[in-house]
Formats: structure tokens, C-alpha cells, sequence
């Protein structure tokens, strides 16, 4: 998120990335572990033009909390969150939004963690990579006090995982009757070739056979199994 601020030129993540999309348009462009800041109108304005932008965009959360999140110096709040969210969806559609989470900060209450659960739900980000506290020499988090218990924080990360599956499930079966244009890259023991859509969900064809590994194929999403998406290449009649 902070690319170009060293230029000394006014050259932003914005118009790299701009420039990438127009230059590679037959390339998947992907943006990763952006800042919820990053994300404002005239980001999504420009950059949900660039049809070849990956339809999926993972934000650095780490907490829900503001006052966690002070903690962290973390220079964003919950609602600077909720705002990237609303504006992702309201310029991408279809967009798979997921996020990193960090449980157990030093001194998170329960309160604390209640309120990042609740983000976590109205956002419903569809996969929350969690993970617990752990104090790492070096840093100046190392100076604070790691008062919770870690048995409470593997319980707050599985919290958290239950409620990103519960969104993960409801945006997996919107996907059934959409066409997606699917990288194929796989290809198992059974003859099944799969591969991610370009809003990053893993489908796997039932009518395609070693011809399409490596290439990008149109697919109708037919249904949902253990997670991945079950597609129909085009032609699927």
C-alpha cells in the first residue's frame, strides 16, 4: 500500500497498478495484504475498470477493535474497515474480499474481541487467516504486557475461523449459475482438472481434460463439493 511514497514523484500502488493491467491485459493482475486506507473511491473507480484485476482482494485487519488496533499502531479503526468493504463491493462485483486477523493482542479483553467478531460477521469476509499472539523478540509489541491466556486465544481463533466458513459457504453457493473464466493448473489421479477463478476460488472442470492445464477456460459453475466449485467448460450444453 505504501509503494511510490520513497519515489518523491506522487506515484501511487494506484497508478503502478493501473499500469500493470493495461500493459499485461492478457495477464491476471493481483492485489494482496493492502491497507483497509488503500481502498478509496477513486481506487475502485479506476481500477474496476481493468476487466484483467483479480476479483479478490486480501486487507491487512489484524483486529476489529479500535482501541486493539491503537495498540498495534495500527493507524486505521474498524470503520475506515467497513468503509473499504462497502466500497469493494459497491464497484467490484462478485468480489471475494478476505483478510489477515491476529487473536489474543496484548491486552484484548473480551469486549475487544467481541467487537472484532462482530466486524468480522458484518463484513463476512470470506476467509479470515487467524492466528494467535506470539511475542517476537525485536518488536515493540515485545515491550507489552501478553496477558491473555493461550488457551483463550486458540479459542478466539476458532471463533473466528466458524464465522468466515459460515461466509464462506453463503458466497460459494452464489456462485452456482455464474460464469467464471477459470486458470487451470492441476490435474488429479482421478482426471479432474482444477483451478482458481479470478476472484480466487478453486473449481474444477468435469468435462475438461489435460488440453486446458495452463490455459484460462470460461466455465458455468454447476455446484458446490468440499468447497471447491464444480464447472461446466464452455460449451456446457
Amino acid at each position: 500500500s505504501a509503494y511510490g511514497k520513497d519515489l518523491g514523484n506522487n506515484v501511487t500502488l494506484l497508478d503502478l497498478t493501473g499500469a500493470l493491467c493495461a500493459a499485461a491485459q492478457s495477464a491476471r493482475i493481483s492485489l494482496g495484504s493492502l491497507n483497509p486506507t488503500a481502498i478509496t473511491r477513486g481506487f475502485c473507480e479506476r481500477l474496476s475498470k481493468c476487466a484483467n484485476l483479480c476479483r479478490h482482494i486480501h486487507l491487512s485487519l489484524q483486529s476489529g477493535d479500535d482501541a486493539t488496533l491503537r495498540r498495534m499502531n495500527r493507524h486505521y479503526g474498524s470503520n475506515d474497515v467497513k468503509k473499504a468493504v462497502t466500497l469493494l463491493r459497491e464497484y467490484f462485483d462478485n468480489i471475494n474480499i478476505t483478510a489477515d486477523l491476529i487473536c489474543g493482542f496484548c491486552g484484548e479483553t473480551e469486549e475487544e474481541f467481541e467487537q472484532t467478531k462482530r466486524l468480522v460477521k458484518e463484513c463476512a469476509f470470506t476467509k479470515v487467516h487467524v492466528f494467535p499472539y506470539s511475542a517476537r523478540r525485536g518488536t515493540a509489541s515485545y515491550k507489552l504486557k501478553d496477558n491473555v491466556k493461550k488457551s483463550d486465544k486458540e479459542k478466539r481463533c476458532r471463533e473466528i475461523s466458524e464465522i468466515s466458513k459460515i461466509a464462506r459457504a453463503e458466497f460459494l453457493e452464489r456462485q452456482i449459475g455464474r460464469e467464471h473464466t477459470v486458470l487451470f493448473e492441476q490435474q488429479t489421479q482421478m482426471g479432474v482438472i482444477g483451478g482458481y477463478t479470478s476472484n480466487y476460488l478453486y473449481a474444477q472442470a468435469i468435462n475438461a481434460g489435460e488440453a486446458c492445464k495452463g490455459d484460462m477456460k470460461r466455465v458455468k459453475v454447476i455446484g458446490v463439493n468440499n468447497e471447491k466449485l464444480q464447472c461446466a467448460v464452455y460449451p456446457w450444453e
